[in-house]
C-alpha cells in the first residue's frame, strides 16, 4: 500500500491537468468517480482503490487474515479529514475486503484451470462438465464479485439493502462453486480414511481459481507476489503435538515436493499464480540459496528467468529479532535470460539497521548447483580459477590416513585435524585418503581462509555436511611446505585449545575441547600464500582471500563464538 500510493496520487495529479484539454473517456470517468463518490480525502480514496482493486492474499490462520484487514483499515481511518457536522463524522463507509484476504490452505486447492483440467483427464468429471457447468459457474461468481466491488466503490454502498443482497449473492454463489470443487478434489487426492468433513477440517482447501477468478483466468495470474513463507518442514514431528504437516494434510504434484519444506512450495505455488513468473519476492532461509535439499528449487527458479538474491547473517544483527534464522530475500523477473545476481553474506550492528537495505548492492554470480554469494568482479575472478579443479571428493578412500572434523558449531571458523580432538563428541567425523601426503595436504587446504571463503560462499553458515566439505575444489600436488604448515598448525591449534567441562543431560559431564583458531591465523595465512600458487591467484585475489571476513572472524565482539 505505501508503495502504490504515491504511483496512485501522481497519476491522478496528472489526469487533473489534463481536465481542461479534450481528454479521453476514461480519464474523465476516473476523476468523476473521485470527485462524486467520495466525501473523504484523495489519500482516503486511494487507499480505499488499492484495498479493493490491488491487494490480495491469504492465509491458513484466521487471526492473521484478521489482524491484516485491521490493519488495512487502521491505514485508512488515519488519514480521515473529520468532519464533527457531518453524518458518520464525514467518513465513508469502511470497504468490506472478506474476498480480498481469505482464509485458507496457499497449498491445497486448485491453482488454475490447468489444475483443474487435470483432475478431469483423471476421470472425476468431463471436458463437457468443465466447459459447460463448472466454467460457467465460475464466470457467474466473477460477475457476482464484481458487483459486489462496484458498490464498494460507488455510493451505492450506504444502501445496506443493495450492499446485502449483493455480498450474499457472492456468497452463495462462491460456497456452491467451492463445495463441488471441494468433492473434487477429495475424491482425486483425498485420504478416504479421514471421511469428508475430516478432511475438509484438516485441509482447508483454497481454490485460487475460483476465489480470484478475474485475476487467475482474466488476467493470466498475479503482477506482484511477496510473502514470507512457514519456515516448516513437512515430515518434521512437533514436538508438542506430535504430529507433522503430513500428518495433518497431504500434498501432491509439487515439483519440489523432495525438498522436504513448506516454504519451497509456497515458492512453487506463487510462481504458478504469477503472470508469466514475474515480479515474485519472497523471504525464506538461506539454505534456499546452497543446501542440498534445495536443489529442486534452485532448478525451478533458475528456468525462470532472472533473479537476485540478497543473503543475512543473524551476527552481529539479525534482519528479525527473536528469530535465529540466517535469511535470503530473492527477487524473480521472467526474462529470456536465466542471470544470477547476488549479494555477499551481510551482517550488520543494530545501529546500522536504517542503512541495510539503503547500501544493498548486487553482483554478477554463478549458479553452479548453488548460488554462489559473490560481490565483486574480482570475487569473480577467484571462481573462475577455483572451478577449473577436482571435487576433493575425488580423493576419498574406503581406509587409507585419516582426517578429523566436527560437523556441528559452525560459527566463524571450522576445524579439521590429521591427529584428532582429543575428546569424544557425537559431531565428530572422519574422512580417508589415500596416505599421509593427501590427508596432510587436504588438512592444511580445509582450514584455509579459501576454505571458509568457499563455505561462506555457498553454504548456510551453521550446517557442516560432507558433500559441503567435499564440494571444495583442489587439484593435489605434492608440496612439502603444506605438509609442513599443516603439522605446524596442528600443533599450534593443540597448544591454544581450551578443554572445558559440559553438564549434559543425555550424556552426563563430558569433556570437550575448545579450540582458539584464531590465534593460529599467520599459519593458516601462509597456507593460504602456497594455495595461492596452485590456483593461479594473483596478489590482489590473494589479498582478499586472506582478508576475507577478517573484521567479524578476528572482532573482539565475537570472543567465544570458535569452535
Amino acid at each position: 500500500m505505501n508503495i502504490l500510493e504515491p504511483l496512485y496520487y501522481d497519476c491522478i495529479q496528472c489526469m487533473r491537468g489534463c481536465e481542461k484539454k479534450d481528454t479521453v473517456k476514461e480519464i474523465k470517468m476516473a476523476l468523476a468517480e473521485i470527485s462524486e463518490h467520495y466525501r473523504s480525502n484523495d489519500h482516503y480514496f486511494i487507499f480505499k482503490s488499492i484495498i479493493l482493486r490491488n491487494l490480495y492474499g491469504v492465509d491458513i490462520m484466521a487471526e492473521a487474515t484478521e489482524i491484516a484487514k485491521l490493519r488495512l483499515f487502521l491505514k485508512m481511518v488515519s488519514v480521515v479529514d473529520v468532519n464533527l457536522k457531518a453524518d458518520n463524522l464525514g467518513l465513508d463507509p469502511l470497504p468490506d475486503i472478506d474476498f480480498n484476504i481469505r482464509c485458507g490452505n496457499t497449498l491445497v486447492g486448485y491453482a488454475n484451470e490447468a489444475e483443474l483440467l487435470k483432475a478431469s483427464q483423471s476421470g472425476f468429471f468431463s471436458q463437457e462438465k468443465y466447459e459447460e457447468e463448472i466454467k460457467v459457474e465460475m464466470e457467474k461468481t466473477d460477475r457476482a464479485y464484481k458487483k459486489f466491488r462496484k458498490i464498494q466503490l460507488s455510493q451505492d454502498n450506504e444502501n445496506k439493502a443493495l450492499f446485502k443482497e449483493a455480498k450474499d449473492n457472492l456468497t452463495g454463489t462462491l460456497a456452491k462453486l467451492n463445495d463441488e470443487l471441494n468433492h473434487y478434489l477429495y475424491e482425486q487426492t483425498g485420504d478416504h480414511r479421514l471421511g469428508y468433513d475430516r478432511w475438509l477440517k484438516s485441509h482447508q482447501p483454497f481454490h485460487w481459481l475460483t476465489e480470484f477468478y478475474q485475476i487467475i483466468q482474466g488476467n493470466g495470474g498475479f503482477d506482484v507476489i511477496i510473502g514470507n513463507p512457514p519456515y516448516v518442514e513437512y515430515n518434521r514431528k512437533n514436538k508438542a503435538t506430535g504430529k507433522s504437516v503430513a500428518d495433518i494434510y497431504r500434498l501432491k504434484d509439487y515439483v519440489t515436493f523432495d525438498c522436504g519444506n513448506l516454504y519451497a512450495y509456497v515458492v512453487e505455488r506463487s510462481c504458478n499464480l504469477s503472470s508469466g513468473r514475474d515480479k515474485i519476492g519472497f523471504i525464506v532461509p538461506l539454505s534456499l540459496a546452497s543446501n542440498n535439499n534445495m536443489g529442486l528449487l534452485r532448478d525451478f527458479l533458475s528456468a525462470s528467468g532472472n533473479a537476485w538474491y540478497s543473503h543475512f547473517e543473524v551476527r552481529p544483527a539479525k534482519l528479525f529479532e527473536g528469530a535465529e534464522q540466517r535469511l535470503t530475500i530473492f527477487l524473480l523477473r521472467n526474462s529470456s535470460t536465466t542471470k544470477v545476481y547476488s549479494t555477499p553474506i551481510l551482517r550488520w550492528h543494530n545501529e546500522d539497521r536504517e542503512l541495510l537495505f539503503k547500501t544493498i548492492s548486487y553482483s554478477p554470480s554463478f549458479y553452479n548447483g548453488t548460488i554462489w554469494r559473490t560481490s565483486s568482479i574480482l570475487e569473480c575472478a577467484i571462481y573462475s580459477k577455483f572451478i577449473l579443479h577436482k571435487l576433493t571428493s575425488s580423493y576419498l578412500c574406503e581406509d587409507g590416513s585419516g582426517l578429523q572434523y566436527r560437523t556441528a558449531g559452525v560459527r566463524y571458523w571450522i576445524i579439521f585435524l590429521n591427529q584428532g580432538f582429543g575428546t569424544q563428541s557425537l559431531s565428530n567425523k572422519c574422512a580417508f585418503f589415500e596416505d599421509d601426503a593427501h590427508a596432510l595436504f587436504f588438512m592444511a587446504a580445509f582450514n584455509s581462509n579459501l576454505f571458509w571463503w568457499y563455505y561462506a560462499l555457498n553454504f548456510d553458515m551453521f550446517n557442516l555436511k560432507d558433500y559441503m566439505i567435499f564440494g571444495y575444489r583442489l587439484n593435489y600436488k605434492e608440496d612439502d611446505r603444506i605438509k609442513t604448515l599443516a603439522s605446524e598448525l596442528e600443533e599450534d591449534l593443540h597448544n591454544n585449545k581450551v578443554e572445558q567441562i559440559i553438564n549434559s543431560k543425555t550424556r552426563g559431564v563430558v569433556v570437550t575441547s575448545y579450540f582458539q583458531k584464531k590465534q593460529s591465523k599467520p599459519i593458516i595465512d601462509e597456507i593460504d600464500k602456497v594455495l595461492a600458487e596452485h590456483y593461479g591467484f594473483t596478489e590482489e585475489e590473494l589479498d582478499f582471500i586472506i582478508n576475507y571476513d577478517i573484521k567479524y572472524r578476528m572482532g573482539s565482539e565475537l570472543n567465544g563464538d570458535e569452535e
